[in-house]
């Protein structure tokens, strides 16, 4: 299964608007998660793609309450 374009860890959308995607999503992962960049950079493509879909979908849903 495939992440739809616009959540993909290459597209346009950022967890920061301007901000370098992956490195705000470490930083996310980290911060709020405890995860180490080892962790992440352990993960194959899909599970990052996974892991970026999962965070924007938090915050998201932080935004909505």
């Amino acid at each position: 299964m495939r992440l739809p374009p616009g959540h993909h860890r290459r597209s346009k959308k950022r967890l920061r608007e301007g901000g370098d995607t992956e490195l705000e999503l470490l930083y996310y992962l980290f911060h709020v998660h405890h995860w180490t960049p080892e962790m992440y950079a352990g993960m194959g493509a899909g599970g990052q793609d996974l892991a970026l879909a999962l965070a924007l979908h938090e915050i998201e849903m932080k935004q909505e309450t």
